[in-house]
């Protein structure tokens, strides 16, 4: 069974980050900037609202309130000692003991949204106050990313996972930073792809930061858990350190021409390692 458009947008935005999101996010004015989308969804609040519950109650999405126990930490060390142990989020808990919430508990999340957007609206984006913790949160279940997978017609081939943590430094300015990575994909080859990548546009003369590399060996994992929904026989993992010097400022000459940079780049990165053949966290379907 194939999803409808509204469907398809609500569980893309968050299968492509593999991860959950704040229930609100999907009834944003700017929904279509925010998750980068050709188009908005076109829904009414309460059409929002009514499409929510129907794919809860159908099973194909997951609402819950996140505790800070829920889920197990990323833990980041330095230098890695060697990969193997990247955490892919598990939502079974939440799936066997979730709760049916009302159109009413729905809307009262988005006043909360709404209201916390307009008091942070001119803050500085480093210095908002703490999002609401009971916010409502969602994510796909297995049976709706699966639903997700063959209307989107994924090239599992061509997927890539990473993740980061930033590793706390005294001795480097304000304007440096030390990331460490954990990069998975299905084959070595992907992987080699995907640092050549880095490696190149890392040190372009037009980015908004350089950066130096170092990579760690690879290591076959067998079986290989892509997501928290798709397991593969294998798949290959690294671990690798990112050291990078940001800009402090730029004139129009060389903003416009990091702009243009950043175009081309991510253009080379999605048609390297998106996951759809058809599209670019945009929709499959033929009219859009």
């Amino acid at each position: 069974m194939q999803l409808s458009r509204e469907e398809f947008w609500a569980l893309d935005t968050t299968i492509q980050w593999n991860c959950f999101l704040p229930l609100p996010y999907l009834n944003r004015l700017d929904a279509d900037v925010f998750f980068n989308k050709r188009r908005h969804h076109g829904l009414s609040t309460n059409e929002v609202v009514d499409l929510i519950l129907c794919m809860q109650k159908r099973g194909d999405l997951v609402l819950f309130r996140k505790t800070d126990d829920m889920f197990s930490e990323q833990k980041y060390e330095h230098p890695p000692r060697s990969p193997g142990d990247r955490t892919v989020l598990d939502f079974t808990s939440v799936w066997k003991n979730q709760t049916i919430y009302s159109k009413a508990a729905i809307f009262e999340d988005f006043s909360i949204h709404t209201e916390y957007e307009r008091r942070n609206k001119n803050v500085p984006h480093l210095e908002p106050e703490r999002y609401p913790k009971e916010i409502l949160m969602y994510c796909a279940s297995v049976q709706g990313a699966e639903k997700w997978e063959t209307t989107a017609q994924v090239d599992w081939n061509k997927y890539i996972d990473c993740s980061a943590g930033w590793i706390d430094d005294a001795d480097l300015a304000d304007n440096q930073a030390i990331w460490h990575w954990r990069a998975a994909a299905p084959s070595e080859q992907v992987l080699d792809a995907y640092f050549d990548w880095k490696l190149r546009w890392g040190a372009h003369p037009d980015s908004w930061e350089t950066s130096s590399i170092r990579r760690y060996h690879t290591e076959r994992i067998a079986p290989w858990k892509a997501t928290y929904w798709k397991t593969f026989p294998e798949g290959f993992e690294c671990d690798f350190t990112e050291y990078t010097v940001r800009r402090e400022r730029m004139n129009k000459e060389e903003s416009i021409r990091h702009r243009i940079f950043e175009e081309q780049s991510w253009s080379e990165h999605h048609a390297l390692f998106d996951w759809c053949n058809q599209y670019v966290r945009d929709f499959p379907f033929e009219d859009d």
